[in-house]
C-alpha cells in the first residue's frame, strides 16, 4: 500500500496535469472536501463536477511549498493555487487511508498579495 505522502504526490501531479481521471482516482468514493471557495464538496460525483470545470482553466496549477506526513495517516500541506482568477494560499490537511484521500480540510487566505 502506498504511503500517504505518495498518494498526495500522485494527487498533486494529476491536478497539475489536469488529468481528471487520475485526480479522481486518488479519492475515496465518499470523500469529503471542506473549506474550498465553493464550500464543502461531498462524494466523488461532486468532485468530478467541480474539477471537470476547474480543469478547463489552463492556468490552474498548485505549487506545494511544504508537505509533511504525520502519523502514517495525514498529510499537511502548504499550497499556493494559481489560476486565471488569481492566487490563493491554502493550508490543507488530507486524511489518507487504504491508498485514498478520505477527507481534505482546507483553510484559505484570499488573495495572496505577496511573495511568501
Amino acid at each position: 500500500m502506498a504511503e500517504p505522502i505518495e498518494v498526495f504526490e500522485r494527487h498533486l501531479a494529476a491536478f497539475n496535469r489536469h488529468d481528471l481521471e487520475a485526480f479522481l482516482a486518488s479519492y475515496a468514493d465518499d470523500v469529503s472536501i471542506n473549506g474550498l471557495p465553493v464550500g464543502s464538496v461531498e462524494g466523488i460525483a461532486a468532485v468530478r463536477s467541480l474539477y471537470s470545470e476547474r480543469f478547463e482553466d489552463r492556468t490552474l496549477r498548485c505549487e506545494v511549498r511544504e508537505a509533511v506526513e504525520l502519523g502514517g495517516r495525514w498529510v499537511v500541506a502548504h499550497e499556493v493555487i494559481h489560476s486565471s482568477a488569481g492566487v490563493v494560499e491554502f493550508a490543507g490537511i488530507f486524511e489518507i487511508a487504504d491508498g485514498l484521500i478520505r477527507r481534505a480540510d482546507m483553510s484559505a487566505r484570499y488573495p495572496l498579495d505577496d511573495d511568501r
